[in-house]
């Protein structure tokens, strides 16, 4: 009895496909035909190498001039130096 759901029943010599054979000269020339592909994968190959000219670089842009503008904080400020009081100066 067969264990698993099998069956004991094995194949028979016809009902399995039958096996190739390739004889020497087939199978020298396969070989061969093998050898030409790797040959011609290792055959080295030529190359132009064209130069590229390098990239400009970017141009930077001139800063926007800043207008002297007056705020509140800076309006009454003279210009140079100041004389400031002995008690206000920071030490």
């Amino acid at each position: 009895m067969a264990a698993f759901g099998y069956s004991s029943v094995s194949i028979s010599n016809d009902l399995k496909p039958k096996k190739r054979n390739l004889s020497p000269a087939g199978r020298e020339r396969i070989a061969a035909a093998q050898r030409k592909r790797w040959a011609k994968q290792r055959k080295p190959t030529v190359v132009t190498i064209t130069r590229v000219p390098a990239k400009e670089a970017p141009k930077r842009r001139a800063p926007k001039p800043v207008a002297n503008c007056e705020t509140p904080l800076t309006a009454n400020v003279p210009n140079g130096t100041m004389a400031v009081a002995a008690d206000k100066r920071a030490s």
